[in-house]
């Protein structure tokens, strides 16, 4: 069950508990992780995620070098594991494409293609990386002991909710008319953070936050299928997966055709996520707190 931060008991103790059990799980993940850590890679990375939109709820809470301390470490336990991980999306990412790469490539090219990506892919001293995401772990848990959640009230995590909801939208105003994969990527996070500190907020109003949240891990999911695709086509074009110009061009094609699909499946929900201005979505948290408070 997903955690769930009651708005009538203690908060900052509330989420005291959240990032011990966050750290804790991600810590029995990688003492577990062996040669076969995929799944341990990718859900220690998402609670990374999830610890880092923590830290923007409370961010005006901390001193701003406490939390480029506490922010520093968990993407730097994530960066450990990047390489792992960027390896298993670029394979599902061409999985998904074979189809449309069949209608304009020779079945013996899609394969070729494929066989020379899996090459490329090839990781070694796993066991390095895991190591290192250890490390970098034990000093996030010393850096949240640090933290004094007794300070840290309600109305200062909605503000902290507003602020990621309006850095948030301020991307996704930013993708209009943009073809440019950097964008798309900045509003990727800004997404994953909203959703992840939405999900601590049930209480709120459980009809909303659910309304609300699937949309918002819809676009997520969208947006990071489309940020797979441009690490894809990264690859494709430095030309050494031994494709002909003309081959790498007909790849290409397909990639962007995929990812501006992708991109209009995107564009109402993103739309509607961000419908309303950081005010007024400060102004609707607020009041549904006070009513769920009562």
């Amino acid at each position: 069950m997903a955690f769930e931060l009651n708005l009538r008991a203690p908060f900052g103790e509330q989420l005291r508990e959240f990032s011990e059990l966050k750290i804790r799980h991600a810590a029995n993940l990688l003492s577990l992780a062996n040669g076969d850590a995929d799944e341990a890679v990718h859900d220690t990375r998402k609670l990374m995620k999830r610890l880092r939109a923590l830290l923007r709820l409370i961010r005006s809470t901390l001193r701003k070098q406490q939390f480029q301390l506490l922010d520093r470490a968990a993407a730097d336990t994530s960066r450990c594991l990047s390489g792992p991980r960027e390896a298993r999306a670029t394979r599902d990412c061409l999985t998904t494409v074979v189809p449309d790469l069949l209608l304009v490539l020779p079945h013996d090219t899609v394969h070729g293609l494929g066989q020379s990506l899996e090459d490329t892919l090839l990781e070694s001293g796993l066991e390095d990386k895991l190591d290192g995401a250890r490390a970098q772990l034990a000093h996030l848990a010393e850096a949240f002991a640090d933290v004094a959640w007794e300070a840290v009230s309600l109305e200062q995590a909605l503000d902290g909710l507003a602020i990621t909801y309006k850095r948030a939208r301020r991307s996704h105003q930013a993708c209009h008319g943009s073809s440019h994969a950097e964008v798309f990527h900045d509003l990727r996070k800004g997404v994953k953070h909203h959703t992840h500190q939405l999900q601590l907020f049930r209480d709120l109003w459980p009809a909303w936050v659910e309304a609300h949240g699937e949309t918002a891990r819809t676009l997520g999911d969208l947006l990071g299928s489309d940020h797979d695709l441009s690490d894809l086509q990264l690859r494709i074009s430095d030309g050494r997966l031994g494709l002909s110009p003309q081959e790498r061009l007909a790849v290409e094609g397909v990639l962007r055709a995929r990812s501006q699909l992708l991109r209009a499946e995107a564009s109402p929900l993103r739309a509607r996520l961000f419908a309303e201005s950081a005010r007024a979505f400060r102004k609707r948290t607020g009041a549904y707190a006070r009513a769920a408070s009562t």
